[in-house]
């Protein structure tokens, strides 16, 4: 009788707690935001500036008219950060190899449509310009970012603008994508798809701008930097909107920030970059066709 009366209490216990955890699978449980551990690799002194960044400008003029000018960066790297990221610097001179090269493409560009044009037409061809500009927003073992901003006009209805950075691996010198960054693309799509109607940015392809994000983040072709503030997108003129909406951006922080990017590239510190970069202006340089 006590063995029956105790399997009786028994089942009626474990009854109960069938319920009790049939009750709990009901509720709705929240994503887990992931714990960022401090930076390890951010670099300590920030007493002396490591970074310089050069600014050059150069015009062309007939009389008092000018034809064209330009503006283009060259980032130089102290003795001793150089010799710490050998790599880094290599893809740093790269870089202001390839600027320059554009501001003098350009000019040359326009000398070959006053060329072309006929007499009635040159007098159009002024007041063209090409102009590059750039910013180290970070430097640590991680990552050394440069944002650039060009505005150009060589022709045409209006002058072209747009964004580009380049995220450096300083350790092997190569190019760090989006998709190493970010942990799961589809909920980062989501998620900015999320914030761009938060902001109520009207954006093309409505229909199709899950794929055409995504399709960004293969093709490596977002414009992207992550700081102490989180994960700035900055996109240009006409990559998802019209010209007249200008240029939309997107910053991810906080809590969505953990959910999306991975712990190793999140800034839990930020960096005062008025004490790590200084820039230097030089004369304008006069150029000749």
């Amino acid at each position: 009788m006590a063995k029956r009366t105790l399997g009786l209490l028994l089942t009626i216990v474990f009854t109960f707690s069938l319920i009790g955890c049939g009750a709990q699978s009901k509720e709705t449980v929240e994503e887990e935001v992931p714990e960022i551990e401090p930076n390890v690799d951010l670099d300590a002194d920030m007493s002396n500036p490591r970074i310089t960044i050069v600014k050059h400008s150069c015009e062309n003029k007939e009389g008092d008219n000018t034809r064209f000018s330009g503006k283009y960066p060259e980032i130089t790297l102290s003795n001793e950060m150089s010799t710490k990221y050998p790599k880094l610097k290599d893809m740093i001179d790269s870089k202001n190899d390839e600027w320059k090269k554009e501001v003098d493409d350009s000019f040359s560009d326009v000398l070959s449509q006053i060329e072309e044009a006929s007499d009635d037409d040159k007098d159009y061809f002024y007041n063209m310009n090409h102009d590059i500009y750039a910013s180290v927003d970070r430097t640590d073992g991680v990552l050394f970012t440069i944002s650039t901003y060009n505005e150009a006009f060589t022709g045409g209805a209006h002058p072209s603008h747009w964004y580009e950075n380049f995220n450096i691996d300083p350790n092997s010198g190569e190019i760090v994508k989006l998709s190493d960054v970010i942990n799961d693309k589809d909920k980062f799509v989501k998620l900015l798809i999320d914030k761009l109607d938060e902001q109520k940015i009207s954006y093309d392809f409505a229909d199709e701008i899950d794929n055409r994000l995504k399709d960004k983040i293969d093709k490596d072709s977002f414009t992207w930097s992550i700081t102490g503030d989180g994960l700035l997108i900055s996109f240009s003129d006409y990559e998802i909107t019209s010209y007249a909406d200008g240029d939309p951006e997107i910053l991810i922080d906080g809590d969505d920030l953990a959910r999306v990017v991975k712990p190793q590239y999140i800034m839990t510190n930020s960096q005062d970059m008025s004490k790590i970069v200084k820039e230097k202006e030089l004369s304008t340089e006069k150029i000749k066709k």
